[in-house]
């Protein structure tokens, strides 16, 4: 009730203040930060990693291999909360220029693990997979200048003749 009163009052310092002192207690250096990021990026690594050992066994038990790779993809971008904090990274991801990849990379995280754990089916697992993978490269490729451009025009020069469509395969 007291913060209520300030707030009527017009005393907004108080939770400022709090706010400050939260923040500053919270805040890493940057060799913290860095050592963070190391850590939580070759965890990820790790567990990508050991997604491939359930690769053979994908058919018979979809939820190891999505599971692993899942908790893989998520460390990753959990890593960069380390380097720009947790409310940049969101904010970054939800960028008009990276929404619709962050979305649908979210979007593939949930669909992997619902067909592999809830339903079982290996077929759209591994579909949700390699979306969650392609969802996953072009939201890295956002991130520099550029990038998915290049990696557009590569794409159409080795897969179509003269920019028409046919594909070349």
């Amino acid at each position: 009730m007291p913060n209520f009163r300030n707030l009527l009052r017009g005393r907004q310092e108080e939770n400022e203040s709090t706010f400050a002192k939260l923040s500053k207690t919270f805040s890493l250096s940057f060799k913290h930060r860095m050592i963070g990021f190391c850590i939580c990026a070759a965890i990820a690594a790790l567990f990508a990693i050991l997604s491939c050992a359930f690769i053979p066994t994908i058919i018979v038990n979809p939820a190891g291999f999505a599971v692993m790779y899942t908790i893989g993809n998520l460390g990753l971008i959990g890593s960069t909360f380390f380097l720009v904090g947790p409310l940049r990274q969101l904010k970054l991801m939800f960028k008009p220029v990276r929404i619709t990849t962050s979305l649908i990379f979210l979007a593939s995280i949930g669909f992997t693990l619902y067909f592999a754990i809830g339903l079982h089916s290996w077929i759209l697992s591994f579909l949700f997979i390699g979306i969650q993978f392609a969802a996953l490269i072009v939201y890295i490729l956002s991130y520099i200048p550029f990038a998915r451009q290049a990696c557009l025009g590569c794409w159409k020069s080795l897969c179509c003749r003269g920019g028409r469509g046919n594909f070349a395969l």
